[in-house]
């Protein structure tokens, strides 16, 4: 699906994910994405329960409930050139149990309550060059949230949380902006 970048909007609002992804090689491209953040729901721009070797590239995401991205349960997928903008009240990102192998690329994120990437079981995640700037405790990897690989990002005055096994956290830069 590839969308008119801001003038192609879908939101889900209080009523459900504005996009459900549950097929192979889906490519969400260009597009303005939300839902209300603040009332009370889990519904997210973005929820990938099932599928593979999809894309989401180069949209922007303004509001949501939860997560702006929720991988439940959807492999090798990429996360590339995207803006998370709005106000979130989870993370940007956040990887399942049984998500994993998950591609996140040269994304901003800006004012998300969490930060960018939250991994409460996903594995072997690849998390290179994204910039977070006014979130909150910007990268986190729970136990159960192995062998992901967090390389060459940049993120405000935040931390990079570590209680899963074998992660390789390197060469981050933390610094005010």
């Amino acid at each position: 699906m590839a969308g008119n970048e801001r003038a192609t909007l879908i939101d889900g609002s209080t009523i459900d994910d504005a996009i459900d992804i549950t097929a192979w090689a889906v490519t969400i491209e260009n597009f303005a994405l939300s839902t209300d953040a603040g009332a009370g729901n889990a519904f997210v721009p973005i929820e990938c329960s099932s599928g593979q070797r999809g894309r989401i590239i180069n949209n922007y995401f303004g509001e949501s409930d939860a997560y702006f991205i929720d991988f439940s349960g959807c492999v090798d997928q990429e996360v590339s050139s995207n803006q998370f903008q709005g106000s979130a009240d989870g993370w940007a990102i956040h990887t399942a149990s049984g998500s994993g192998r998950n591609r996140i690329i040269n994304n901003g994120v800006n004012n998300s309550a969490g930060g960018l990437f939250y991994s409460s079981g996903g594995d072997n995640n690849v998390i290179i060059g994204n910039i977070s700037k006014d979130s909150g405790n910007r990268y986190q990897f729970d136990s159960g949230a192995n062998y992901n690989i967090l390389l060459g990002n940049r993120y405000e005055n935040g931390v990079a949380t570590d209680n899963g096994t074998g992660n390789v956290i390197a060469n981050n830069e933390s610094t005010g902006f």
